[in-house]
């Protein structure tokens, strides 16, 4: 879909997690079971994961600068990325693995980020209880609609079968039959459609709240940080870049918020203070500045310097995420909408 244009400088990283517990305790206590075995306790557990565009797949196909200048992104007729994905699971590590297309509800039917549009996405992939002995599998392959590379998708499906075998096994067994084909699946059925892999990973869940994600090169996934309970990966199928972040905490910190675009608008401003009237007050934005005024769909004030301005929000509205390019005069009002993250599996 066409794009407003401007040279905008990317947000920074992704927020935070949430402080973990400083000692998680399990969801239930140590009782005993028939013939009076010890059960060990199940702990709660949430897997996060939160992806964030740094170089859209289109404005990479171009040949398009990290990040994009306003020459790289004029010549385009589209600068954003419509994004989905498709996920494996196994949630308690037994049984055959389920596979979900997650895309939003409404129209349209994708993601759409990129400079003008989300920046970031955040969703809870998994939400359930695990002992210390349980893992649970989860493969995530995510997807940009309308230009398949289908050579690179080939090289991705060929080396999954041995990525999967590589997995760490559960205690005393191995890796599930059923997850090795649930797994390919993911990307097969991106592929089916016709469109981009911008990248594949496999994470697991054991000892409770414990976390690991692995990539490979054809699955288009390095690693650039991790630990036991966090990982960030940056994933670069098609040309493309994102990042993503996956970690797990327990189910009684309050669930994130999914966004999605709802409209949006420009105006034009020479001055170097931009005042935006939200809920909460007025924000000011420099050039270059992207911020975010909480309020709902109407019409709302701006000033530039001190001349009184308004535009309208559409319908939907309750963020707006306020843009101002770092030279000229162009503003950005891109105009979001928040859903509670309902979780792609339970256990």
């Amino acid at each position: 879909m066409p794009s407003l244009i401007c040279s905008l400088p990317l947000l920074s990283f992704l927020s935070a997690a949430p402080s973990m517990p400083s000692s998680p305790g399990p969801a239930t206590n140590h009782h005993l079971g028939p013939a009076g075995m010890t059960v060990k306790p199940e702990i709660r557990v949430r897997l996060r994961m939160a992806l964030k565009m740094v170089l859209p797949n289109d404005a990479a196909e171009a040949g398009a600068s990290i990040p994009p200048s306003l020459s790289d992104l004029m010549a385009l007729a589209n600068s954003e990325d419509e994004i989905y994905y498709n996920i494996a699971a196994l949630p308690k590590g037994t049984g055959n693995a389920q596979i979900k297309t997650v895309r939003p509800s409404g129209s349209p039917d994708v993601w759409e980020m990129g400079y003008t549009s989300l920046i970031k996405q955040h969703r809870v992939l998994f939400e359930g209880k695990l002992t210390a002995d349980e893992k649970a599998y989860f493969a995530v392959a995510i997807g940009e609609q309308d230009n398949a590379q289908a050579a690179a998708i080939s090289l991705m499906l060929g080396d999954i079968a041995g990525f999967i075998g590589g997995l760490e096994p559960p205690a005393g067994g191995d890796v599930p039959a059923s997850f090795g084909p649930a797994a390919k699946a993911t990307v097969e059925r991106i592929r089916d459609k016709g469109d981009d892999v911008i990248g594949m990973f496999v994470v697991t869940v054991g000892g409770g709240r414990k976390l690991s994600v692995e990539g490979s090169t054809n699955t288009k996934v390095k690693i650039l940080e991790s630990s036991s309970t966090e990982v960030l990966a940056e994933l670069g199928g098609g040309g493309a870049r994102y990042h993503v972040r996956l970690w797990v905490e327990d189910t009684e910190v309050p669930r994130p918020k999914t966004r999605k675009v709802v409209g949006k608008t420009s105006d034009k401003c020479s001055e170097k203070d931009l005042w935006v009237v939200g809920n909460d007050g007025q924000v000011l934005l420099h050039k270059g500045d992207t911020k975010e005024v909480r309020r709902g769909a109407g019409q709302f004030k701006w000033f530039c310097d001190g001349s009184e301005e308004s535009a309208v929000a559409d319908a939907g509205t309750e963020v707006i995420s306020a843009r101002r390019a770092s030279s000229g005069r162009n503003i950005d009002w891109v105009f979001l909408r928040e859903d509670p993250a309902t979780p792609d599996f339970t256990e």
